[in-house]
């Protein structure tokens, strides 16, 4: 079944997020929190919390993910 354009635009906003993340962290210039805060002023999210939040919930799913194949 191909995929809705919500549904693409979903994967494709996890997915900017998730290599933001590590290019943020990889850079060595920037503190988790701080990664958190840049992540949350970029995409909306109301607090860095939430940021931290939706990362984890994503990072859990793509390890079901990779578990599963």
């Amino acid at each position: 079944m191909a995929k809705s354009r919500i549904q693409l635009e979903r994967e494709r906003r996890k997915n900017d997020f998730m290599n933001d993340y590590d290019s943020l962290m990889n850079s060595g210039q920037h503190t988790q929190l701080k990664v958190f805060e840049i992540l949350a002023d970029r995409y909306g999210y109301s607090s860095f919390n939430t940021a931290r939040t939706t990362y984890f919930r994503w990072a859990k799913e793509q390890k079901e993910n990779t578990a599963n194949v």
